[in-house]
């Protein structure tokens, strides 16, 4: 399947590009395997790429890998719950990104395994006056980060990207440091998903997530509140911290 997407902001002018994905899909089976990807430019040459392989076994095998790059305009209100509408700042970082996670099948539905994650920022602008000009924050001058740990997930979902009953949880722990690391710091993560199914393909879904970091963590890998599937009245990164825990529930 292919989406094309074209749009208009001040911060990036006109811009547009695929989504594109491709399903390996099995009789009967609950889990497919899937490649999906996107690519998107902007008049002010910003750009977003992003490739996500997502490969499901019959040993019970399953890996994920994620690769992304982005130039692309951002926005930060500060640290804390207590930050306001009008804090606002925009910067624009460039980064480069990847994610790899293995899991095996330990028990019917449920496995474990590793995963290992390298990301590298550079913040090339900022708004004059913000916080993120005065250096002050952690991570505003960018950096170099890796890490890895151990992740669990229980999915007894009948359908990935259409779930209509089931269970979904996932906790993962990940440590971050080393050599080729600018900070040190680790996250520990739950999600917490139950689908619910009613009648005419209607389905009522609920779902907790928490999430926590200690150590030196840079604002980038903070825990956050908003996006397009957490706290959707929310912008991106709306609110962030060391801590974070939400729950949301969808009548679809």
């Amino acid at each position: 399947m292919g989406i094309p997407a074209f749009f208009y902001t001040p911060e990036t002018g006109f811009g547009g590009g695929p989504a594109l994905g491709y399903i390996f899909p099995r009789l009967g089976d609950r889990h497919p395997s899937s490649i999906m990807g996107v690519f998107f430019y902007t008049e002010k040459k910003q750009s977003i790429f992003a490739l996500t392989p997502e490969i499901y076994l019959e040993g019970g095998f399953h890996g994920i890998t994620e690769v992304g790059y982005q130039k692309f305009p951002d926005s930060f209100w500060g640290i804390g719950p207590d930050t306001e509408d009008g804090d606002e700042e925009k910067y624009t970082p460039e980064q480069v990104r990847a994610r790899v996670v293995g899991e095996f099948e330990i028990y019917p539905d449920l496995r474990a395994g590793l995963q290992i994650e390298y990301w590298r920022e550079v913040v090339l602008e900022t708004e004059d006056g913000g916080q993120l000009e005065q250096r002050d924050i952690t991570g505003s001058t960018g950096g170099t980060n890796f890490g890895a740990g151990l992740i669990a997930s229980y999915d007894t979902r009948d359908n990935l990207f259409s779930s209509e009953r089931g269970w979904y949880l996932e906790l993962s722990h990940e440590t971050y440091g080393g050599l080729i690391s600018n900070f040190d710091f680790t996250h520990l993560s739950l999600d917490v998903r139950r689908f619910f199914p009613l009648p005419w393909s209607h389905v009522f879904a609920a779902r907790f997530f928490g999430r926590s970091a200690t150590g030196k963590v840079p604002f980038q890998e903070m825990s956050t509140l908003g996006g397009p599937s957490d706290m959707r009245g929310y912008q991106a990164g709306r609110y962030r911290d060391k801590f974070s825990a939400y729950a949301q529930a969808e009548y679809r």
